[in-house]
């Protein structure tokens, strides 16, 4: 059924290039033409354009083609001239990313707030993208190490017998929403965390995680060359903490914002 696709079936299962016609391109869905859904297909094909167009880079044409006689559509991206892949885009199409968990640790992935998953909804409300997850011991305790001294306020936001919503993820452990590219959502609808990362606060100041894997740490080596690699400030950094940890229903921490 065309209208139960999630972006996963679109874009995540079908990430090789393939070259129609001898222009490279990423192949996004090819399979039986719908006939009466044709509709349902044609919106979630001009839903894919917006999102990929709303990220600064790498851009894309999207097309399609009609294969005669088989009664089958093949949809595709194509890349187009741009300033150029950031840093976070560049990180995606060289292996593993901050959009990837190895199989097995998705209790590491970080909450979704309400106010989050809203925003994501309104910017892809055809793309799916959500789990729930328990509040286990392990997750529990990464956010503790997010928050130290605030275990009392995380034990009321995250009750050991409850749950929370977060990114899905493949099988792989891939992100639900990665594309070679990086993340296809629009970055204003991206969770704060994604939005922080590699950057979080501790005691006031700004700190960088220590993710090997991450291009812009490489690049940048300490906090204020990441900080020019990713073309973020002091102050956004902080104004992106505050925001969330209102989402995450915790109290915004009293800190001095940098000029």
């Amino acid at each position: 059924m065309l209208l139960s696709l999630s972006v996963n079936e679109l874009i995540g299962c079908n990430r090789a290039y393939f070259r129609p016609g001898g222009k490279k391109s990423l192949c996004l869905w090819s399979g039986p033409y719908p006939g009466p859904a044709a509709g349902a297909l044609r919106g979630m094909t001009f839903e894919l354009i917006k999102i990929m167009q709303s990220n600064a880079c790498p851009c894309f044409d999207l097309f399609g083609d009609r294969t005669p006689g088989r009664g089958e559509v093949t949809l595709a991206a194509s890349p187009t001239a741009c300033a150029g892949p950031g840093v976070c885009a560049q990180c995606a199409s060289l292996g593993q990313t901050c959009c990837q968990l190895a199989p097995g640790n998705e209790e590491a992935c970080f909450p979704l707030s309400t106010m989050e998953k809203d925003r994501i909804l309104e910017a892809a409300p055809r793309l799916g993208g959500f789990c729930l997850s328990p509040n286990s011991a392990a997750f529990l305790a990464m956010l503790r190490r997010l928050f130290p001294g605030e275990a009392r306020a995380l034990a009321h936001q995250f009750p050991p017998d409850k749950e929370h919503w977060r990114l899905a993820t493949l099988p792989s452990g891939d992100c639900a929403f990665l594309s070679p590219s990086g993340c296809i959502l629009p970055k204003e609808a991206r969770p704060y965390y994604c939005r922080l990362f590699p950057f979080w606060v501790m005691e006031d100041d700004v700190t960088v995680f220590t993710a090997g894997y991450c291009l812009a740490v490489k690049q940048g080596k300490n906090v204020a060359g990441t900080l020019e690699a990713t073309g973020i400030t002091r102050k956004r950094v902080h104004e992106l903490f505050g925001r969330l940890r209102l989402a995450w229903g915790l109290i915004p921490a009293l800190t001095r914002f940098p000029k």
